[in-house]
């Protein structure tokens, strides 16, 4: 196609031409959390990590209704299958005993986002930014320190 081609075709498009999620994807259901765990706890060979489904909800194809619970979005990351972690391991394979599914009790799918998960994203999206900020004022400093011991 041609610049004039896709200009004219990005113009035509609208919600429901575009295609926002793989319709391959579709599933009646989808695992959102493991026994007690707030999420999907996963174990590798080289240790454990959890899965939030709850943000990728868009993937799916369900709008992003509400913010997630902080509970339900906080990382655990275990880098080492070791006996100091065992008991953490015993309670992840136990979590895969009583796995709960949700899928049409979310809704229609529509990748719309409400008002308060806009707001919420954008709180976040500002925290990190500052974060981001502080960090690189911070390490302007350490060089300046840095340098300042070289001397």
């Amino acid at each position: 196609m041609s610049k004039a081609e896709w200009t004219r075709h990005l113009d035509e498009v609208s919600k429901k031409s575009i295609h926002w999620y793989p319709q391959c994807n579709e599933r009646d259901d989808t695992i959102i959390r493991c026994g007690a765990f707030p999420n999907v706890p996963l174990i590798s060979t080289q240790g454990a990590i959890n899965y939030n489904p709850k943000l990728v909800l868009r993937q799916a194809g369900y709008p992003m209704a509400l913010p997630p619970f902080d509970e339900a979005i906080t990382p655990f990351v275990i880098h080492d299958l070791g006996v100091q972690n065992g008991e953490c391991l015993k309670k992840i394979r136990q979590a895969w005993r009583s796995v709960i599914r949700k899928g049409l009790e979310w809704g229609p799918r529509s990748c719309r986002a409400s008002s308060s998960y806009k707001a919420w994203l954008k709180n976040i999206l500002e925290a990190m930014e500052n974060k981001v900020e502080a960090l690189e004022q911070q390490k302007q400093d350490l060089k300046g320190e840095v340098s300042q011991l070289k001397e």
